[in-house]
């Protein structure tokens, strides 16, 4: 992720999002202390609270767009877990939804318009152009 943002912006693009379910949202999560490749948004969609691969603070110093999703009673990544990753990260947005589906099954599920309605709500603040 680190490699292709980077290879990205050495080609022009100014504004990058990194979106990851799972384990992947946790890595991602994780990654955003190396600030040479910090995208401008990341949405981490059912985060592993349990795996760590962040810390505490490594949150506190990123300025993009955070937007973590979830489902209330995920049994991975329930609420209190979701909002333990929130935790390390005080910027981020939560949105938490009724049920217990996980990550891409979550789109696909009863609460599917709203999972997208609030990914895209963070991909538009992500990609808004400067100023507006």
């Amino acid at each position: 992720m680190a490699d292709a943002t980077r290879l990205l912006r050495s080609r022009g693009t100014t504004s990058v999002a990194w979106v990851g379910g799972c384990l992947g949202g946790t890595l991602m999560l994780g990654m955003l202390t190396d600030r040479t490749a910090r995208p401008a948004g990341v949405a981490g969609i059912s985060p592993l609270a349990s795996l760590g691969g962040y810390t505490a603070g490594s949150g506190t110093a990123y300025d993009g767009e955070l937007l973590l999703l979830g489902t209330a009673d995920d049994p991975l990544s329930d609420e209190g877990k979701l909002r333990e990753v929130a935790h390390g990260f005080p910027k981020a947005e939560v949105t938490v939804l009724p049920g217990t589906l996980h990550a891409a099954e979550i789109f696909a599920g009863p609460h599917g318009e709203a999972a997208r309605r609030s990914l895209d709500g963070f991909l538009g603040r992500t990609f808004a152009p400067a100023g507006g």
